[in-house]
């Protein structure tokens, strides 16, 4: 391998960049644990319904019809995909 990797498949690949890159990897850590979360739709709202919006919730607006979103880690983001748990990452960038 010449260079820092433009795919990364599991936790040994990781062990081993933090050996072989480690401000690139770390840097690739604190991508992942940033967006490990993702938008889930739970459901549409009635008319007049306000819905909840704060830094978890939102609503949106799609051709009219209004729908209540929830912010929550996603299962298949990058850093669970390769096996890693968010202790471990945010062990792995102390």
């Amino acid at each position: 391998m010449k260079g820092f990797p433009t795919h990364i498949n599991t936790k040994a690949d990781v062990l081993y960049l933090l050996q072989e890159y480690p401000a690139e990897m770390m840097a690739k850590l604190r991508d992942w644990l940033d967006n490990r979360y993702s938008w889930y739709s739970t459901g549409d709202l009635a008319d007049g319904a306000a819905g909840i919006e704060d830094a978890t919730h939102r609503v949106v607006d799609s051709d009219g019809i209004r729908t209540q979103q929830e912010l929550r880690e996603d299962s298949t983001s990058t850093l669970f995909r390769v096996g890693l748990t968010v202790a471990e990452a945010e062990e792995m960038i102390r």
